[in-house]
């Protein structure tokens, strides 16, 4: 199906596929654009518990920010603040792949994807190769990219995998994942703006929220990840049982926009930051920073070996309040020769 939605009269809460109240619906290679007025748009939804949805093979498109302008317009010229866009918003779902999903919003209340699962019903969940831009004009909301979040007792197990997810402008973090999920061979980056064409519109981009992937609770591998320019690449709070595998981590502490702007990122510049965790194994990564701390961690046993850990003015491997910790066999290197210290 092509599914075009004009918005003429400037109507929020709109939807392109809405199937409340369904259970096993598969939502599969549809075209949905809005073409106006992308306040509260959501393409793919449906709010009930217990969905099995199946959603793969779809192209969204709201993207509506005017880059000649520098802002958002209706059809009658009116500026406004389009919040809460979303491309796909369920509950208990099976399968969210192969989508393309191009999203502009004012800032990131919105998600490309966003998923929750429930422990009364612990249902598996795969979301895979799909491709992802973003772009936010503000930063100060920090709604993830992909956003999946269970209960505290879900046993199903979350497999994101894949997935190419472009960021610009004031968009914050990538990927959050709660419970049991295994974040695998994703390519995440984050760039000026994506419309490099325009007038150089201005943005703001403190950092702060410029996260490539977060995880919540327990169980995940972390592996094979490729995260480019952000803030911070991986966190991981208040978590136990995490193996943090093989990825590439390149991020910064400045940050000069197309407009000129320059955002110090030096405060919250760091490899992976992993506060109150346990059971953390960091194996095998590559891991670049400009002034920021490569690894933290705090009040938890770790694991962390074999990583190339590269700082320009840095800290390399920083722990508080451990116990049965081994480091052996990384690289530490400050490659602006005035780092802090190497462990």
């Amino acid at each position: 199906n092509t599914i075009t939605i004009n918005n003429i009269n400037d109507n929020s809460n709109c939807k392109g596929v809405y199937f409340n109240s369904s259970e096993y619906c598969t939502i599969n290679n549809n075209n949905i654009t809005i073409t106006n007025y992308s306040y509260q748009f959501y393409a793919i939804v449906n709010w009930n518990n217990n969905s099995n949805a199946i959603v793969n093979g779809n192209t969204i498109d709201a993207t509506l920010y005017d880059s000649i302008q520098c802002g958002f317009y209706t059809s009658t010229g009116n500026s406004y603040s389009p919040y809460d866009v979303y491309g796909i918003h369920l509950y208990d779902a099976q399968e969210i792949n192969s989508n393309t999903i191009l999203l502009d919003q004012y800032v990131a209340y919105g998600s490309a994807i966003q998923v929750s699962q429930d422990d009364n019903y612990n249902i598996d969940l795969t979301i895979e190769n799909n491709h992802i831009e973003t772009f936010s004009l503000t930063y100060w909301a920090n709604n993830a990219v992909i956003n999946y979040s269970s209960n505290n007792n879900y046993s199903g197990d979350v497999l994101i995998k894949n997935n190419t997810i472009e960021l610009y402008g004031g968009t914050g973090n990538a990927i959050r994942a709660y419970k049991n999920a295994d974040v695998i061979d994703n390519t995440i980056s984050y760039s000026n703006s994506r419309y490099i064409n325009g007038n150089n519109c201005s943005f703001s981009q403190y950092g702060e929220y410029l996260v490539g992937i977060e995880v919540q609770d327990d169980h995940h591998v972390i592996r094979g990840n490729t995260i480019t320019n952000f803030a911070r690449g991986i966190t991981l709070n208040y978590s136990t049982d995490n193996i943090v595998d093989s990825n590439f981590i390149h991020t910064l502490s400045d940050y000069v926009t197309v407009s000129g702007s320059n955002y110090n990122w030096s405060n919250d510049n760091y490899g992976i930051y992993a506060n109150n965790s346990d059971s953390l194994f960091i194996t095998a990564n590559t891991i670049e920073t400009g002034s920021g701390t490569l690894i933290y961690q705090t009040n938890g046993a770790s694991t962390i070996k074999y990583n190339l850990l590269e700082t320009e003015s840095g800290r390399g491997i920083s722990c508080e309040n451990q116990a049965g910790v081994e480091f052996s066999n990384n690289t530490i290197v400050s490659t602006a020769g005035s780092s802090d210290y190497g462990v």
